[in-house]
């Protein structure tokens, strides 16, 4: 794909680079054929660092180019992979990560260039005076190739190789088959009647859906925004129970379309060759084997972490849990409450309590006024300003484009905003990722750009979407992962953002989220039009069922944990699930339940043994946050210019914890997390 640069030059006279794609269609006919010959070149400049001598860092770091052109050329594939999927895209997609893991097992495993490297870094005197950068991005590679197995005897490194690139195969199709469920899925309603208390805006997309199919009336989806519509304000529980069973069964081996897209085989095979993968390279599980690059110390460390807070949670959770059940029989006439009934009293129980629908809301929270208002946030904290612009090329045209300037006015980044679920070919959830990376150039520097993708229900003809309140808080958490992207200082991609702990990098984002919560934000959100009652009685909300969450949250990690920490061939997931679940399960559990089955973050994502780190990153955006509360001023500029300068700039030129630890002038502490969730004990 080609890309386009502009040359800026900045307030101190750098010149600076905003390089974006063009989002021609790909060609699909010599893409692979471009991508291999990238990785021979490569390849061939692999092969001549060990003859290099006397060695030195720009002789070791011969592959920056090509790497850049890699990259370059993947991402937009890989992005059009997840966002607008087509035949095409995914064949063509699955042809090039069959080339990209050959090469890359070849790579990881060359031991000459492994040498040289150990070699530069004990024997060197220049390695001596690098800057911490650069002493980084060496010792990374380092360990990079010990994880990969470059010490390992021939016969195991083949073993290995066949390991990953079957576990490729695998992940993608496990990705492919919930993508697809979710789009083969869908019930014709023609009754309207039959769609009671669902939302207006949720029937206008069903409607809409109905009217792509050629059917009158109303289609309704298993698409995130529809499913959690109809499943938290269908009064009609038959619906809530038909729609809950199809959506938590998808891609499984039960539910309406049981066997056709079935993950489960899938599930036992990932973490078969995952355990076999550890075990190949010397660690007792593939848990100790991800954690070799995480923030957390140990397996045993998560555990203890994720039952610390499980304790506190669990006396409060109970309570919450018998309120509902007690209020669904009191006021709904709900006997016995199911899952399928959870959402729903759920969302009755917090009307009574606090006097406002979450539908109630989103009349006050357009997509417009929600961008106006996170800009001048960003103005009020950091200074920065952020601009929106129209004559850039985009794959979508709703996908909008913005660019972000700092306080003295120089730009530092982009940000793709792509928020509206399609109906098929997008990946489920929200999620942010790098378009282009910061690079130091020899005439200048390359900005960084990334994407904040969402699936929100795209808004009627000509009209705006309204938010949720959780969705606004979506659009700040991503916006947040787009910010360590965009006001990174560091010279590459290595040191970046994209190279922190895995267990840490959701502190900028979930630190992000606590300013949806203040009554002067969420008033710039609305474009001053949130009335100051409804938003004290939001505000007073935010710890409704708060102890539940927490050990749903719980609930997915210890699974995840067990699953990868202490794998067993006897055990399925389903096994695990259900042992897990005695520890934090509370409300029935439909007997077909097959949540592992698409349980993407672990199974075709970046969070194996890692789903904790959502919980333990909150520990350190808790105690972030805390820091602004305990001077009285959310808004504080030196704290934010602390936070700014120590985490944001720095990415991951150091571990995450001493960059915490700059920033917040001593070790995190868990009191924040459990006081903002409520679940300080007197």
């Amino acid at each position: 794909m080609k890309y386009s640069t502009e040359t800026i030059v900045s307030p101190k006279g750098e010149k600076l680079f905003l390089t974006l794609p063009s989002w021609e269609p790909i060609n699909t006919q010599t893409f692979v054929g471009e991508l291999r010959a990238l990785f021979e070149e490569k390849k061939a400049l692999i092969g001549e660092v060990a003859k290099t001598k006397p060695l030195t860092f720009a002789g070791i770091d011969v592959t920056a180019e090509v790497d850049e052109k890699l990259g370059k050329l993947w991402g937009p594939l890989s992005h059009l992979n997840g966002t607008m999927q087509s035949k095409e895209i995914r064949k063509v997609f699955n042809r090039a990560r069959k080339v990209s893991v050959r090469y890359s097992n070849d790579f990881s495993m060359r031991k000459g260039y492994y040498n040289a490297l150990v070699h530069y870094r004990d024997k060197s005197a220049e390695y001596q005076t690098l800057d911490v950068e650069r002493k980084k991005i060496i010792d990374d590679a380092i360990k990079d190739f010990e994880l990969a197995g470059v010490g390992l005897p021939t016969k195991e490194k083949k073993r290995l190789k066949a390991i990953n690139k079957e576990l490729s195969e695998l992940t993608e199709c496990f990705q492919n088959n919930v993508k697809d469920a979710v789009a083969a899925w869908g019930k014709h309603v023609p009754d309207e009647a039959l769609l009671a208390g669902v939302p207006d805006g949720t029937k206008e997309a069903m409607a809409r859906a109905a009217k792509e199919k050629k059917l009158d009336g109303w289609y309704v989806t298993m698409h995130a925004p529809i499913y959690v519509s109809v499943i938290t304000h269908a009064t009609n529980r038959e619906l809530r129970k038909e729609l809950y069973i199809a959506y938590n069964t998808r891609a499984s081996d039960q539910g309406p379309l049981a066997g056709k897209w079935n993950n489960m085989p899938l599930v036992a095979k990932i973490l078969a060759l995952r355990d076999e993968k550890a075990k190949l390279l010397g660690f007792r599980s593939y848990a100790e084997f991800a954690l070799q690059k995480r923030m957390a110390p140990s397996v045993e460390r998560v555990f203890e972490f994720l039952r610390e807070i499980a304790a506190h949670a669990r006396e409060k959770a109970q309570k919450e849990f018998a309120e509902l059940e007690l209020f669904a029989r009191s006021e709904l006439n709900i006997e016995e409450l199911m899952p399928w009934d959870t959402n729903f009293v759920a969302e009755r129980l917090n009307q009574k309590q606090f006097g406002f629908s979450e539908e109630e809301l989103r009349q006050y929270f357009s997509e417009g006024r929600v961008y106006e208002g996170m800009w001048s946030f960003l103005k009020k904290l950091y200074g920065a300003e952020v601009r929106e612009r129209k004559d850039v090329a985009r794959w979508d045209p709703s996908v909008r484009f913005f660019e972000v300037y700092d306080s003295d006015g120089e730009l530092r980044g982009g940000i793709y905003a792509d928020l509206y679920a399609r109906k098929s070919g997008k990946n489920g959830g929200a999620w942010m990722d790098v378009c282009v990376s910061r690079r130091k150039k020899p005439d200048g520097v390359e900005l960084p750009v990334g994407h904040l993708v969402a699936n929100f229900t795209p808004p009627p003809q000509g009209k705006e979407t309204q938010f949720l309140h959780g969705e606004v808080e979506t659009n700040f958490h991503e916006l947040g992962h787009n910010l360590h992207l965009v006001f990174t200082r560091t010279d590459r991609p290595e040191v970046s953002m994209e190279g922190v702990e895995w267990d840490a990098v959701e502190c900028p984002s979930q630190i992000n989220e606590n300013w949806c919560w203040n009554k002067e934000v969420l008033r710039a959100l609305s474009g001053g039009k949130l009335p100051d009652e409804l938003a004290d009685k939001l505000i007073a909300s935010k710890q409704f069922l708060g102890a539940r969450a927490v050990l749903r949250q719980i609930e997915f990690s210890l699974m995840d944990m067990e699953l990868h920490a202490h794998y067993d061939p006897k055990r399925s997931a389903l096994d695990v699930l259900k042992d897990v679940r005695k520890e934090t399960g509370l409300a029935p559990v439909y007997e077909h339940d097959r949540f592992p089955a698409s349980f993407t973050h672990i199974f075709s994502g970046g969070y194996p043994a890692g789903y904790y780190s959502y919980l333990l990153a909150e520990v350190l955006s808790a105690d972030g946050y805390a820091a602004y509360e305990e001077i009285g001023d959310i808004f504080d500029p030196a704290t934010g210019v602390r936070f700014l300068k120590e985490v944001l700039e720095v990415g991951s030129s150091r571990p995450f914890m001493e960059s915490f630890r700059a920033f917040r002038g001593r070790e995190p502490k868990v009191d924040a997390l459990l006081r903002h969730r409520g679940l300080l004990t007197k």
